[in-house]
């Protein structure tokens, strides 16, 4: 039955008959007593300790033999960690594809009241997909109330921030040109008005002009819609027994430093430093607009 609960081996120095005379409570197999008085013993695993306590301060060493049970029990706790790790990415990722909060600044009283209550119609509450959030239509249905002058939609990480410029206080627009927000490439382009200067295919910076604000040399306002792959990637040097866990911390790295960037897909690439280390790369890729 050792194969099912385990074993221990003991190797004791300056051993005895005496000492042996008091392990035999303790189902104590394969005895050798050299003439170097060297004991060696097995004993179920289960007496261990006690054997422990009993040898003191002998000059000896063991090694175990695992039980099946044990074994199967260290199986069963990699795999619920593994799948532990698993479900909590699979959450975050639910996660920061949601909406949490809807603000809608700039307006006070009933015209507030108003509009929040029409933007609910259009179905934008608490909890929607970020991919449900058409900012094109939300700046369209608000811009015809009488007392809007200006939308701005923009969406930081989980929350959706609805700027409302009331016609009494808005500020003149300034011609700019439209720059793009991330580093990307560019996937589609729409030009309403202005003048581009990159074209599809092409890569661009951060804070890179794309549509002039200018149309044959006379002034104005630069307006369009510039869809781009963004890439965002994070590192890790880990142990390899730690690979999964370090993935996991590696998700949530990415979401803190993605400024709410809604990635379609993950990629992970995996470089054996050596036996025991692993490099990894996670990339998170994301088709969106980018102006």
């Amino acid at each position: 039955m050792k194969w099912l609960i385990g074993s221990v081996r003991f190797t004791v120095q300056n051993g005895s008959v005496p000492l042996i005379n008091k392990l035999k409570d303790f189902k104590i197999t394969r005895i050798t007593l050299a003439e170097d008085e060297v004991l060696q013993f097995s004993a179920p695993l289960i007496y261990k300790k006690r054997i422990l306590r009993l040898l003191g301060k002998n000059d000896f060493v063991f090694t175990e033999n695992r039980s099946v049970i044990r074994g199967f029990a260290f199986m069963y706790a990699q795999m619920f960690l593994t799948v532990s790790l698993m479900s909590s990415v699979v959450i975050l990722m639910l996660l920061s594809n949601l909406v949490f909060r809807i603000d809608v600044v700039g307006l006070e009283g009933e015209e507030h009241a108003s509009v929040a209550s029409h933007v609910q119609s259009l179905g934008v509450r608490p909890l929607i997909s970020k991919r449900g959030v058409d900012k094109a239509l939300i700046t369209t249905e608000l811009s015809s109330f009488p007392f809007v002058a200006h939308v701005n939609t923009q969406l930081r990480g989980t929350r959706l921030v609805i700027n409302i410029y009331h016609v009494d206080n808005a500020p003149e627009a300034p011609i700019t040109d439209l720059v793009s927000r991330f580093d990307a490439v560019i996937t589609d382009m729409v030009v309403a008005s202005g003048t581009p200067v990159v074209q599809i295919g092409q890569v661009v910076s951060r804070g890179q002009s794309m549509i002039l604000a200018q149309q044959q040399g006379i002034p104005t306002h630069a307006v369009g819609i510039v869809h781009g792959e963004v890439r965002k990637s994070v590192t890790a040097t880990t142990r390899v027994e730690d690979k999964e866990l370090a993935i996991h911390n590696l998700f949530v790295k990415l979401l803190q430093e993605s400024s709410g960037i809604m990635f379609d897909t993950t990629e992970t690439f995996f470089n054996q430093v050596d036996e025991s280390t692993v490099a990894i790369e996670l990339v998170g890729i994301a088709n969106i607009v980018i102006s």
